[in-house]
């Protein structure tokens, strides 16, 4: 069973991993003690140890019985298998989330709006993404709420992983969680890595953290102080995203925005037992039938992947 991270292989012999990542190198018994030559002789099975294979560097064993990281991937998926809708709390994202406030009015959601602007993610400006959250948002997750964004993205249509995905989710929402995992916990071993694209990012993104001004840490530290006793380490952030032909038609968002939630058009919906039904459906499930892509961290999308 082996898994990867990023520039580097891991292979794992503890018995009970259930890591799915498979080796960019062939099988294992091709691997040699530089990744980057020639093949070399095969490696010698090892018992409740773990090796790490790193390009251009000689073998180095890794301490611990298995691999840290991967359990903190396997909390961060499962955790969403069976997370009831009605146990989250949800969030539009400015300006093309707009477009699900229809679709959660109908179904009776209680939402609440951020801005997490691709823009800024595509120019690296990460402090100025962090700056701008909603405090609704941050004291949500850390009092231990599962909170979902919703988005609409133009760009990945074939990209069956990451359909409909915006850059604000799996860059932003990324980091996003990686970043106050880090600055909340300040454990590697809570923290699922960030993968961007099939990479891991966590060196680049410590870089950004320790770059941030100590006023922006302090902001965001304050909401450490709400975290509940006894609760498991890390934030659970996920996207709901689909696919839109409005980008930047701000005309279309201000006249449906206008018409579903301006104070004289908001009616009231009294719940049914189709939506109490909804409610209590599990979260991927629900977003799977209406259409919707679950982005729930990179690292999930690669191994949706192989």
């Amino acid at each position: 069973l082996l898994c990867w991270e990023g520039s580097c292989e891991r292979v794992s012999r503890t018995a009970g991993c259930s890591c799915r990542y498979r080796p960019r190198h062939g099988p294992m018994s091709t691997w040699s003690s530089s990744a980057a030559g020639p093949p070399g002789r095969p490696l010698r099975p090892l018992r409740g140890r773990s090796v790490r294979i790193v390009r251009g560097r000689p073998l180095r064993r890794v301490i611990g019985p298995s691999c840290s990281r991967h359990a903190a991937v396997v909390a961060h998926s499962t955790a969403w298998a069976s997370q009831p809708v009605g146990s989250c709390k949800h969030f539009v994202n400015l300006t093309n989330g707009v477009e699900a406030v229809p679709f959660l009015q109908d179904h009776s959601i209680p939402f609440a709006f951020l801005r997490i602007q691709s823009s800024q993610c595509e120019s690296q400006a990460m402090e100025k993404v962090m700056l701008e959250l909603d405090s609704t948002l941050l004291l949500s997750l850390a009092l231990g709420w599962p909170c979902v964004v919703w988005d609409y993205g133009s760009r990945n249509r074939k990209n069956v992983p990451l359909e409909g995905v915006p850059r604000a989710a799996w860059y932003g929402v990324e980091f996003i969680r990686y970043c106050l995992d880090k600055l909340w916990w300040e454990s590697e071993a809570s923290t699922p890595p960030p993968i961007l694209r099939g990479h891991n990012v966590a060196r680049e993104f410590d870089e950004k953290i320790q770059r941030f001004d100590k006023s922006t840490k302090k902001r965001i530290r304050y909401y450490r102080r709400w975290i509940s006793r006894g609760s498991p380490p890390g934030v659970l952030l996920c996207a709901a995203c689909k696919s839109t032909s409005n980008d930047g038609d701000y005309g279309y968002y201000r006249d449906l925005l206008q018409s579903r939630y301006s104070p004289m058009d908001v009616t009231e919906i009294s719940p049914s037992d189709r939506i109490r039904a909804c409610h209590a459906q599990p979260l991927p499930d629900f977003v799977a039938e209406a259409g919707y892509s679950l982005f729930t961290g990179g690292c999930n999308v690669s191994r949706i992947m192989e």
